[in-house]
């Protein structure tokens, strides 16, 4: 095992403090991408999967997969099946993860993972999000009240059947209805969920 160098040392503080990095995270401090390779080839930190690193100590939650969309697409937001998932809102077990990025933008592809991606208008994109810290990295997730909201927009691809689990759910969870009514007007559903709204609320 060849000996720490300084450059090294200052690589390991900044997975240290975030987690997780990818390569191009150590370039604002001008260190050498080589070094995460050097360390992990070492065994003094695990490769994760393409251009992923982390500690060896790190503990894998049960939404890591989340964590490492996180990374490979900050700007994107955990959304309907994954977020329900998350909030326990469904019982539904999705083999993607589900993200939403801005209508037109660039379609991310992680070679390890897959992905269900949901394009929104870019107005859209901020409405009801939360940021939750999994495994050390902020993880972008629609709130319980927007999910469930998207879920009657998109029941085309997610089920009405899932939509209205995850509305007497959330009901039943102290989900507020007028968060929920809130956020169905916001993304012009209202008229589709003020009915079951109103026999369950």
């Amino acid at each position: 095992m060849q000996e720490t160098t300084p450059m090294m040392e200052q690589a390991y503080r900044l997975l240290k403090a975030k987690g997780m990095i990818r390569p191009r995270d150590l370039k604002a401090s001008d260190i050498p991408e080589s070094y995460l390779w050097e360390m992990a080839s070492e065994g003094r930190i695990q490769h994760l999967g393409r251009g992923l690193y982390a500690l060896n100590e790190l503990e894998l939650s049960s939404f890591h997969s989340l964590v490492e969309v996180a990374h490979y697409v900050p700007k994107g937001v955990i959304c309907l099946l994954s977020a329900l998932q998350y909030h326990e809102l469904t019982t539904q077990l999705p083999p993607a993860v589900w993200l939403a990025i801005p209508a037109h933008a660039h379609r991310p592809q992680i070679p390890h993972l897959t992905l269900e991606l949901v394009q929104i208008k870019p107005d859209l994109m901020t409405l009801g999000v939360e940021t939750h810290v999994l495994e050390s990295t902020p993880v972008r997730i629609f709130s319980s009240a927007r999910t469930i909201a998207d879920c009657f927009k998109f029941r085309g691809r997610v089920g009405l059947d899932v939509a209205l689990e995850a509305l007497k759910l959330g009901l039943k969870k102290g989900v507020k209805a007028d968060e929920i009514w809130s956020f169905s007007k916001g993304l012009r559903v209202s008229k589709v969920i003020l009915p079951f709204l109103e026999a369950l609320a």
